[in-house]
Order: C-alpha cells, then sequence, then structure tokens
C-alpha cells in the first residue's frame, strides 16, 4: 500500500480513512484533557463511521467479520448489554451497529460531558418505521474502546 507524506495510506482506502479517524479521535481527547469544552461522546459516536462501518462496509476480511463475539469479551473486549435480540459474531454485532447509525437509532443517557457518565442505546430495525428487534447499550468510553479494538483488528488483518 502505497503511503502518503504524513505516513497515512490514502483517505480513500479503508485502513487510511480509519487511521485518521483514531488521530481525530485522539486530538479530541487531548483538547478535552486540556480543559477545552469538547464533546468526546460524540466524537466517538462519529468515530464510529471510520473505524467500524467504513472497514465493514468494504469487505472486512471474513476472518474478522467472523469472530465469536463472546470469546472477544472474554479476552478483554468491552461488553455490550443486549436486550434485544442478538450478536454471536463481531460481524452481526457491526451490522447491528452500522443499521443502527444509518437509520438514526442511536439514543443518549444524557449531555454529559464525561464519557464515563454517558450510555449510548443503539437499536436495529427491520424497516425504518417498524419496532427494533435488536437493542445494545455501552457506555461511552467502552465505545471508545470497542473502537479502538476494533480498528486495531482490522488493521491487523487487512493492513
Amino acid at each position: 500500500m502505497k503511503l502518503r507524506e504524513d505516513g497515512l495510506a490514502s483517505r480513500n482506502t479503508s485502513l487510511g480513512f480509519l487511521h485518521r479517524t483514531l488521530r481525530n479521535l485522539g486530538h479530541i481527547e487531548a483538547a478535552h484533557f486540556r480543559g477545552d469544552k469538547v464533546h468526546v461522546v460524540t466524537q466517538t459516536v462519529l468515530s464510529l463511521l471510520g473505524l467500524v462501518v467504513f472497514p465493514r462496509a468494504a469487505g472486512v476480511d471474513a476472518k474478522v467479520e467472523e469472530l465469536d463475539y463472546r470469546t472477544l469479551v472474554e479476552q478483554g473486549w468491552p461488553a455490550w448489554r443486549m436486550s434485544m435480540g442478538r450478536a454471536d459474531t463481531l460481524g452481526e454485532l457491526a451490522r447491528h451497529v452500522r443499521n443502527a447509525i444509518a437509520h438514526r437509532r442511536i439514543s443518549f443517557s444524557s449531555d454529559n460531558l464525561d464519557t464515563t457518565d454517558v450510555e449510548i442505546m443503539f437499536e436495529d430495525a427491520r424497516k425504518a418505521s417498524a419496532s427494533p428487534y435488536w437493542r445494545a447499550t455501552i457506555r461511552a468510553d467502552a465505545l471508545r474502546c470497542f473502537c479502538v479494538k476494533f480498528a486495531e483488528l482490522v488493521d491487523d488483518t487487512i493492513g
């Protein structure tokens, strides 16, 4: 893969966009730790696009898609609390998350700036107006951890 002068692959590739997304998330987090009134929770959810949705849409390697989700949790990945439906593989979880993002079926427990104080609920439904058949909640700081672990896995597998 050809790298640009800044050491990154083209943003037109999944990995190039993924690396830029991680870099931007890091800048927002650094600003937060400096005391700036930035919105880390919002940036984390926006980062899902570059860290989970784009790589999955680009056909992430089948090895990544078929990984057993429960095994990943046992290995230290953050657990999503599924209150409706299930996701047995990382691919199934990513598909549900992608659908929730695409159809704006995401809600936040608060507007708090502290990632440990915000729960994010994702829902998936078969049609835009239908009732959800899948629902999962994750704390914002755990979502960040999930995004980074997913990105590292993609980078290690296809990078």
